[in-house]
Formats: structure tokens, sequence, C-alpha cells
């Protein structure tokens, strides 16, 4: 036989049939999980703190950032002052 041959033999299987009463043998098997009477707020619930400790953590995080920032910044302000009054000040002595 060829492939073709084959083919044309696949072609005109018949069909495959369930065997009966199979339908309502899986419904019957089937066991959903049972549905707590609970409300979604009381089961999710979390206390404040525990719900917003990563945000306010992230939030101090950004904020002693921007505040070592500041300083830096604020001192190097400072010491560029402090240089050029230093540069005039030994211009002025030559």
């Amino acid at each position: 036989m060829n492939d073709t041959q084959i083919e044309s033999l696949l072609r005109k299987a018949p069909r495959a049939s369930a065997p009966s009463g199979l339908k309502p043998q899986l419904l019957a098997d089937i066991r959903l999980p049972q549905s707590q009477s609970a409300s979604p707020e009381i089961v999710n619930a979390a206390p404040f703190w525990r719900r917003w400790l990563p945000a306010f953590a992230v939030g101090l995080l950004f904020l002693g950032c921007l505040i070592v920032l500041g300083v830096q910044t604020s001192q190097l302000l400072e010491l560029r002052h402090e240089n050029a009054t230093l540069q005039s000040a030994t211009a002025n002595l030559e």
C-alpha cells in the first residue's frame, strides 16, 4: 500500500462513538469546591499596617534618598562658593 491508499482508507474510517451513559456519569463524577458563606471582605481582610507597609517603606526610602541628595547638593554648592572665594583671594595676591 502506498500513502494515497492509506489516506483514502483513513478518510473512510467510521467515526468513533462515545459509550452510552458517559455524559451523565462524567457529570456525576464532577465535584466542585463548596463556596464558603463568609463574605470576601472578611476572608481577604488584613491589618492596615500589613497592607500599606510595603508602600510606606518605598515612600520612606524615596524620601530618604531625596534628603541625602539635598544635603549633598547643599554641600556641593557651599564648596563651589568657597572655591570661588579662595580663587579670587589668590588672584588678588598676585
